[in-house]
């Protein structure tokens, strides 16, 4: 599957999802549980009834390691849910109708890319998104009254993130920009930029698989190569152009029967 594809970037952000909320929650309830584990051992020892229990940590029995578990397994689940419903939605309906707006602007640009771009990257698409989905989960949990403010938090919190998540990629690629023999090519579809040193040999350029790629693999997304996502690049350059030409066309044209009817109504 294409890397550039809507189904490869949905299932990448949901997984990424998952895992991440998951390990926050148990993370989060381990260092709580510990902490609460040693309070209760340093009150035991205090009041003198040390030897009635043993401080073993909270992972030390399974009281605890069941419940720490079982709430990281929910919060992946919400997390992987909530991220499906958002990113479907800002790939396959946002951001086409976006891009659709954008494409027929007089100053929309197909061929080159700037820093500007690359900070306000999906940042539109993204509060949009988040406001409809937290839209969704406040009226679900709230009923109607608690549609506005459910919206109008997520909206602001995912576009936040999209910000932090823009400028960490513009410090990546001024790093990577600033190595010895790193050429940047960027991308106007997706605003990435990538950086391929040209002192590398060829055993040396050749990526390894990430976890994340074996993941995706296990449910029937593959990772495109360099040459396979350059050519879709290209077409999708050129179905824009042909596009803009189409628009510029139709409007001379209107320009013109404007003009003939003009012409008749005043002779």
């Amino acid at each position: 599957m294409d890397v550039d594809s809507k189904p490869y970037k949905v299932a990448k952000y949901t997984l990424i999802s998952c895992l991440a909320g998951g390990s926050l929650t148990a993370t989060y309830e381990w260092t709580r549980a510990y902490r609460s584990a040693f309070k209760d051992a340093r009150s035991a020892k205090v009041n003198g009834t040390e030897n009635a229990r043993t401080f073993q940590g909270p992972l030390g029995g399974t009281k605890t390691r069941g419940p720490i578990l079982l709430l990281a397994g929910s919060a992946a689940l919400n997390s992987g849910f909530i991220a499906f419903g958002f990113f479907s939605l800002r790939e396959y309906l946002i951001s086409p109708t976006l891009q659709g707006l954008r494409a027929t602007s007089e100053d929309f640009r197909a061929d080159r890319v700037t820093w500007s771009d690359l900070r306000m990257k999906n940042v539109i698409d993204s509060s949009i998104a988040g406001a409809m989905v937290g839209a969704a989960i406040n009226a679900f949990k709230r009923g109607a009254a608690g549609m506005p403010a459910g919206a109008i938090t997520a909206g602001i919190a995912c576009s936040l993130v999209q910000v932090i998540v823009n400028e960490a990629n513009i410090q990546r690629v001024k790093y990577a920009s600033s190595l010895p023999g790193a050429i940047i090519t960027p991308s106007r579809q997706d605003g990435s930029t990538e950086s391929h040193p040209t002192h590398q040999s060829v055993s040396e350029a050749k990526p390894k698989k990430s976890f994340l790629d074996h993941a995706l693999r296990m449910i029937g997304v593959s990772r495109a190569t360099d040459e396979e996502y350059l050519q879709k690049l290209k077409v999708q350059r050129e179905r824009l152009l042909r596009r803009i030409d189409e628009l510029e066309k139709e409007e001379s044209e209107t320009f013109s029967e404007d003009s003939i009817s003009e012409d008749k109504t005043n002779s």
